[in-house]
């Protein structure tokens, strides 16, 4: 959410008087020189004639000349660092005549880590595969580690990460010997293999060390001795929805910590994994037949034996109905824009399915209605888009399921219509945080199960610190000054300023930085 929450406001514009802009990228923890730096000023719609683009020299400075007078974002980058979005597409003004406008820009280093892969004995792993994965919170209330980066460590076993430009609190980092590596000797008749391991020689993340990822960190030791786990196979059919077997088709398994290991189905559908570790495995499968994307996901739990018999069976997308409603006063226009719903396959630990064909989007007509088509499954819905307005997103439901306070909404055939009701009105929030100009505020609602990117609010604070939030859903909430340090938890949320929002009321919020 904290990720969401930063790419909700842009900064503050600052106002400067000339036909030039120079300035220096430097490191923001030291102010060493930065050469080479991208920089790109845009202009913004009343100058639509094109970017303007410079580079940083051997001391950090660049320049760029000839910009007509108007407002402009700035955009930069540089290999090695991280670009610090709170910073990036600043608004300044040109104005004719007078001095260069000036800009110091300030980037972030990003982490570094090195270490090695060796077996039980300590005996390097040649052409191991080395994962950097985010630990985050958000995959349905339970742990998930999307991959940032995957590597193959050297014939000596040796790996070394520079580019990760993934700015969370911590990383996991794990490994995977490559198939060609002998494995272990079987104990009393188990069959045994070399299994994903998490730094330093976990099999379960959960027991991982978690590495600081600060901007500017170096970890030169972290070395990760792979573990032994008992493996089976996986054994099955791949069918289409007629139960007809489906060969030469892709079909693949994963464990939502590393990538998929794929097959082709036999001649008469059929398909073998293995050996892999035992445990919680998502299988799936896609075809495309006569134009239709035939598509499936299922998991299975591997445990002290070989999996048999498993079937595959390929569906069909289905269409789902949905409509976004507007409850108004008499006379009250409609907004222009209507938003669109976001549908992501939550697959419980597996989080986001990344198998399926295409995300399903639905695109309101002018009449509110919206068909999509998607494949049988949970889902989070997820209503990014405010309408221009007076409106307020009230609620959102399937049938009797209260889309908004659950994160996986079954969607099956025959689901009823998705009904997406937003109110005009609601209350205002305004006040004014010291320090807070050319930073944000943000308003994250009490209630845990409605804080999804629908209803968080977001705004800037104006250059006296001012803040104003219009058609703001009534209930609890807490007010933050957003700074991008530190992660947005429970904790930090417990220091925050409580606001109360009344429907068709104003409300003077005081809301202070938290320390």
């Amino acid at each position: 959410m904290w990720r969401a929450v930063m790419a909700a406001w842009s900064f503050a514009s600052a106002v400067l008087a000339a036909q030039s802009v120079e300035g220096r990228v430097v490191i923001a923890t030291t102010g060493a020189a930065i050469p080479a730096a991208s920089v790109i000023i845009r202009p913004v719609a009343e100058h639509p004639e094109g970017l303007h683009r410079a580079t940083s020299d051997a001391e950090g400075r660049f320049r760029i000349d000839g910009l007509e007078p108007g407002t402009y974002g700035i955009f930069y980058q540089a290999e090695g660092y991280w670009t610090d979005p709170a910073q990036q597409d600043r608004k300044f003004q040109v104005a004719a005549g007078g001095d260069a406008v000036r800009l110091d820009l300030k980037l972030l280093p990003l982490p570094k880590i090195a270490g090695s892969v060796t077996d039980a004995l300590g005996n390097p792993v040649p052409n191991a595969t080395v994962w950097v994965l985010g630990d985050k919170s958000r995959c349905n209330g339970l742990p998930c580690y999307p991959i940032l980066k995957e590597v193959k460590a050297s014939e000596k076993g040796e790996y070394e990460i520079s580019d990760v430009d993934a700015p969370l609190p911590a990383w996991l980092v794990s490994a995977a010997a490559p198939a060609s590596f002998d494995p272990p000797k079987s104990s009393a008749g188990q069959p045994l293999g070399w299994v994903q391991t998490f730094y330093p020689d976990a099999t379960d993340p959960q027991l991982a060390a978690r590495i600081p990822a600060d901007p500017g960190s170096q970890h030169w030791n972290l070395d990760i001795r792979l573990a032994t786990a008992p493996v089976h196979r996986i054994r099955g059919k791949l069918v289409d929805p007629g139960g007809r077997p489906v060969p030469n088709a892709q079909v693949a398994i994963y464990n939502a910590l590393g990538p998929d290991l794929q097959r082709t189905s036999g001649s008469d559908g059929t398909f073998e994994f293995g050996p892999v570790a035992d445990g919680e495995w998502r299988l799936w499968a896609k075809l495309d037949r006569g134009g239709v994307k035939l598509w499936t996901g299922q998991s299975v739990e591997l445990k002290d034996r070989d999996l048999e018999g498993v079937e595959v069976r390929l569906t069909e997308p289905l269409a789902l109905q949905g409509r976004i409603v507007f409850e108004r006063p008499e006379g009250a226009p409609l907004p222009d824009d209507l938003p669109n719903v976001f549908f992501t396959y939550n697959a419980g630990r597996f989080g986001g399915e990344t198998s399926i064909p295409q995300r399903p989007i639905g695109h309101p007509e002018e009449n509110g209605a919206f068909t999509i088509q998607l494949y049988a499954g949970p889902y989070r819905v997820d209503i990014l888009d405010s309408p221009a307005g007076p409106y307020y997103l009230d609620s959102a439901r399937l049938g009797e399921v209260d889309v908004l306070r659950n994160d996986s909404v079954p969607i099956l055939p025959g689901a009823p219509t998705l009904t997406v009701n937003y109110r005009y009105g609601g209350g205002s929030v305004q006040g004014t945080v010291e320090g807070c100009a050319g930073g944000g505020i943000a308003l994250i609602p009490v209630d845990r199960a409605l804080r999804g990117p629908a209803l968080v609010r977001t705004t800037q604070c104006g250059p006296n610190g001012q803040f104003t939030f219009a058609s703001v859903r009534p209930g609890e909430y807490y007010g933050i000054v957003i700074t991008g340090q530190g992660p947005l938890d429970d904790s930090a949320l417990r220091r925050a300023s409580r606001v109360t929002v009344r429907n068709n009321e104003h409300t003077t919020a005081e809301i202070s930085p938290m320390h």
